[in-house]
């Protein structure tokens, strides 16, 4: 009943309007709750879960269902307002109730406010300027243009560094300094279990040892469990194995049940997907870009065409 991921990159910051790491995101993912989330329509999930060729997947297998919200926002003012109703049953894992104050308080102070100086800000502020709040159940998101829905819905889905709903009533203190949220000990203090804020995601965090593993149990609480979610595994582990190598090694040996980017020869791989006992491999299209970093004061990458060459 003990599921190990191990990962490779480091654990910086515990809130997750902070977020730099992969590893802060899956924190983050089994810790809060944000209003919509990405996943797999229910009928789709035996290409995922079984490795199929992947040419039999498919975009459209993805949908962006409601979480913390109870339905698609409400589309107003020809588009530029967005009317979000919440849940009326989530509660914060220290018993406190969820409401519309934590949401506006999320958006107008942690994510939309540069002073917030949050990893995602970018990604939010072209598209929402400001939340309203209607009342205990409802918020407004005045929308700087008419968003289609699907680009809204994925908006409100982004777990990056500010799309993940906080507690007004533990970082209400910052709402006219809120730059102050980044040295709070629930930012930093990784060591003193007390300081950490309440959650509302399928788990709560009992360990933090960084650079050796992370615990979490369970979170009661959790709204999810109403509606069919799970979790349906009791502890998960996030465990640091910085060599990638290693945690191709680790998967073999059954240390862990999953292993982040593990390295090796495609023909290691090929031979996992076909003839291992235990590790299930499946390939599959990730829609993704990555930056290429220039030093433009080099003398010779700052000739424009040189860097179009090597892009």
């Amino acid at each position: 009943d003990v599921f190990i991921y191990a990962v490779s990159e480091d654990v910086w910051s515990l809130l997750p309007m902070y977020i730099e790491t992969y590893t802060e995101e899956q924190m983050g993912c089994l810790l809060w709750s944000t209003l919509y989330m990405w996943g797999i329509e229910p009928s789709e999930w035996p290409k995922y879960m079984h490795g199929e060729d992947p040419s039999t997947i498919d975009p459209t297998d993805w949908e962006c269902t409601p979480s913390l919200a109870v339905q698609d926002p409400i589309m107003l003012d020809g588009g530029k307002k967005a009317r979000v109703v919440i849940r009326d049953d989530v509660y914060w894992s220290d018993g406190v109730k969820l409401t519309a104050r934590d949401v506006q308080f999320t958006f107008n102070t942690c994510t939309l406010n540069l002073a917030a100086k949050n990893s995602g800000y970018g990604d939010f502020v072209s598209q929402i300027k400001d939340v309203e709040y209607v009342n205990e159940t409802c918020v407004d998101f005045i929308l700087k243009y008419a968003i289609p829905m699907s680009d809204l819905k994925s908006v409100l889905s982004n777990d990056w560094g500010g799309g993940r709903i906080m507690p007004l009533h533990k970082l209400g203190k910052y709402m006219d300094h809120p730059g102050g949220m980044r040295t709070d000990p629930s930012n930093y203090d990784f060591g003193t279990p007390s300081s950490w804020l309440p959650v509302t995601g399928p788990y709560k965090m009992v360990e933090c040892v960084p650079g050796d593993h992370m615990t979490f149990v369970r979170n009661p609480d959790y709204f999810g469990y109403d509606l069919g979610w799970g979790p349906h595994v009791n502890n998960f582990i996030i465990k640091w194995v910085p060599d990638p190598a290693t945690r191709l090694i680790a998967l073999e040996k059954n240390e862990i049940d999953f292993g982040e980017y593990p390295t090796g020869p495609v023909s290691k791989f090929k031979e996992l997907m076909v003839g291992h006992p235990n590790i299930r491999v499946s390939q599959y299209l990730y829609p993704a870009t990555n930056a290429i970093w220039f030093n433009l004061d080099h003398p010779d990458l700052s000739n424009r065409y040189l860097r179009l060459a090597i892009a």
